[in-house]
């Protein structure tokens, strides 16, 4: 039996995406592992160094956690540890669903990349919460009864599929694929503590059923991560209504979106997002998004071709931090709240990657990072160092939160 399964889950998911399905994954597109990667051996070396550091951060906070904790304590007599109820999961979610509705339709992400008051920053980070009814199947996970009714499942599947709405809008495909994978993780954590049985589950209907489910996530779930790609780029010149019309519509162009992944399959480039910045490394584009070594390649290429710890991604980090600050202290520190329109607007990757090629018009591509390469380009070697108390924290605090559930 696992005695920490939230940390394992965390490196179990690291080590899968990063280490292990590249490698089958690639065979079977007939690709090599390096496949598209311009620095292969540093690519794997700083990641082998990465996933060492975490892992003997993971062993300490094992030795840490043993001893009495007076937090720990403390909130015990608070029941901050005691089980959310199903309405009390459900009105968390709401109001991130609403939130999240609010920020996309009515406040306007992309055309607002200011927040000009609290609230709206607050709204936004709600985002973490709009998954949480996937959990309330999970009966025996949450180690409470009950059994999931028509009405339940009903609700589960609207509140869903308006989960998906949101996901379309925002153009964060991490968003529209991470329910099918908290769901799968939900589960073999149930295997893991021996709550389910797999030979419990061949029966008639929900082997029907997992071809149905398998139909939809390779399918049409497929097809809309695709069209989310195709449509990224007028994210910043339509409303957010627009824009979600432009997606459907991409996405019931069937003859679009076989050209498209004909394209793609033929191992061809589509300056699809961000001019130069190359993702290319599976075809699958779910897959794409969880196992590509070529976004870490990317940054790690782009960071020393900058320079490690460079002086103007250190600034760059700072700005960041001091960007969530309240407005009336920030104006106190003299920090130039000018400047936070851009700060939203632009990922930290987004810096690194107009920094190495010397052109600001890719600012604002909301580019996906990796921790190996945008350590290395803020903090150097030392980054080695800085992910310590970071993955300790998070730890601590995953820990607290699954504790409850």
């Amino acid at each position: 039996m696992i005695k920490y399964p939230v940390s394992f889950f965390m490196i179990f998911g690291l080590t899968l995406f990063h280490y292990v399905l590249p490698i089958p994954l690639t065979l079977l597109e007939l690709k090599p592992v390096t496949y598209n990667l311009l620095m292969p051996f540093e690519t794997f070396l700083h990641h082998g160094l990465f996933l060492l550091v975490i892992i003997i951060t993971h062993f300490f906070y094992r030795k840490i956690t043993l001893r009495r904790n007076p937090l720990r304590s403390i909130l015990k007599k608070t029941n901050f540890y005691k089980r959310p109820t199903d309405f009390q999961i459900w009105s968390t979610s709401l109001v991130a669903l609403l939130s999240s509705a609010y920020f996309y339709f009515v406040y306007g992400s992309w055309e607002n990349y200011e927040a000009k008051n609290i609230f709206v920053t607050i709204g936004k980070s709600l985002g973490v919460y709009l998954w949480m009814p996937i959990i309330i199947p999970f009966f025996k996970v949450r180690q409470v009864e009950g059994r999931l009714t028509n009405k339940a499942k009903s609700f589960i599947i609207i509140y869903s599929l308006l989960v998906g709405v949101i996901a379309v809008v925002s153009n964060w495909r991490t968003i529209l694929y991470s329910g099918f994978v908290i769901f799968l993780l939900l589960y073999l954590i149930g295997l893991l503590y021996g709550y389910y049985e797999l030979k419990h589950n061949f029966s008639t209907n929900k082997i029907v059923m997992m071809f149905i489910g398998f139909y939809v996530i390779t399918g049409p779930i497929m097809d809309l991560g695709t069209a989310m790609v195709i449509t990224r780029q007028t994210r910043y010149t339509t409303s957010s209504y627009d824009f979600f019309k432009n997606t459907f519509e991409t996405y019931q162009d069937k003859e679009l979106l076989r050209k498209f992944n004909a394209v793609i399959a033929d191992n061809g480039k589509i300056d699809y997002s961000i001019k130069k910045w190359d993702e290319e490394y599976l075809s699958n584009y779910a897959l794409n998004r969880f196992c590509n070594l070529k976004i870490s390649d990317n940054c790690i290429y782009y960071a020393e071709k900058i320079g490690f710890a460079n002086e103007r991604m250190q600034n760059v980090l700072l700005d960041q931090v001091l960007s969530i600050i309240p407005g009336f202290i920030s104006n106190s520190i003299d920090f130039k709240t000018e400047t936070r329109g851009e700060i939203y607007q632009s990922s930290i990757t987004d810096n690194l990657y107009s920094l190495a090629i010397n052109d600001t018009t890719v600012k604002g591509s909301a580019i996906i990072g990796s921790m190996p390469g945008v350590g290395l380009s803020i903090f150097g070697y030392w980054y080695l160092i800085a992910i310590i108390p970071i993955f300790f924290d998070n730890l601590h605090h995953v820990r607290f939160i699954c504790l409850r559930l």
